[in-house]
């Protein structure tokens, strides 16, 4: 996670690179040819990018809350889901493990998808998630502006720090999903600029850092590399 992200507490010296930001982003691979396909549509406007983790089971949601995403088939209307459906000008590709339910074709439904490579791709816009620590670095290191819906432990200080200390993401609250609200807070992200402007600051720290890193390794490489020389 970012050092923007964590506020200031006693610790040594970082000799490990965990909490330098950039140390730890990795390049993104290219996609299976069905989810290139799919993301790289000329129509498409952008790809937005669900996924919560996988202690985070779809089919334990409350259906009020999983149908303000998508249409619930074979189940009583009630009021996250039919919010995604109605954003047909971009795709879609949701981590989902949940119950059957009726998306239109512009989302594509998967129980695992590759996030790190769809959040580095060239036309992901959006990524919603819960906001775990590992959703949160892979967005940071992708300058993807996110919705984060926080569900427990340390989630709501990840997503209230992304929001709040870099800009570039907002929060869902769980107590308050609704078609509406939910379609409300997808469209004041993709719709407003700073949140990808913030997104593009981070990605280019991070890779500025992650290259020093590298160049700082593969310095100390050389000088082990002339002292056992000197050695001989």
């Amino acid at each position: 996670m970012p050092e923007l992200l964590y506020p200031p507490a006693p610790r040594t010296n970082d000799v490990s690179g965990y909490y330098s930001y950039g140390s730890y982003c990795k390049e993104g691979k290219p996609l299976p040819r069905d989810l290139r396909d799919f993301v790289s549509d000329q129509n498409s406007r952008g790809t937005i990018v669900v996924a919560f983790g996988t202690i985070v089971p779809w089919d334990a949601a409350p259906l009020d809350k999983l149908q303000s995403f998508v249409d619930v088939s074979n189940i009583p209307s009630v009021p996250f889901a039919q919010a995604l459906n109605n954003f047909t000008e971009y795709r879609i590709v949701w981590s989902y493990n949940g119950r059957k339910i009726s998306v239109g074709k512009h989302i594509k439904l998967s129980k695992w998808i590759p996030q790190n490579d769809l959040l580095l791709h060239r036309k992901t816009v959006l990524f919603i998630s819960h906001g775990g620590l590992k959703s949160v670095k892979e967005a940071a290191c992708s300058g993807t502006p996110s919705l984060f819906m926080p569900m427990f432990a340390e989630q709501m200080r990840n997503a209230w720090l992304a929001k709040n200390k870099v800009g570039y993401a907002e929060i869902l609250n769980k107590f308050l999903v609704s078609k509406a609200y939910v379609e409300q807070k997808i469209s004041d992200v993709l719709g407003d600029p700073k949140y990808a402007a913030r997104g593009k600051v981070l990605k280019e720290v991070g890779e500025r850092q992650k290259k020093l890193k590298d160049s700082r390794g593969l310095a100390k490489q050389q000088e082990e590399k002339d002292n056992k020389t000197t050695k001989r």
